[in-house]
């Protein structure tokens, strides 16, 4: 099965997150208007080659879809970076 993946760029309506021992678990979003129950995370990474660092997620929606979620220290914004698509 090939996977397609699709870059993105968009900012999030809303994200609902959980700060639990030094680390961020993600439990919903709102992409474009539609509200998101996320079913599993599965990375998470931090890029400090970028100042302020950038913080970045994979997770999978209950949808099955696959997206790949980032912010930037500072900036109260969450963004859609990619979508795999099978």
């Amino acid at each position: 099965m090939e996977i397609r993946e699709e870059e993105i760029h968009e900012a999030l309506d809303e994200v609902v997150a959980a700060f639990r021992g030094g680390a961020i678990e993600i439990r919903s979003l709102v992409w474009r208007g539609r509200s998101f129950a996320i079913q599993q995370m599965h990375a998470s990474w931090i890029d400090r080659s970028i100042q302020p660092p950038v913080h970045g997620f994979t997770v999978t929606l209950e949808t099955d879809d696959l997206l790949e979620l980032a912010y930037q220290e500072g900036d109260l914004v969450w963004r859609v970076e990619r979508l795999f698509l099978q």
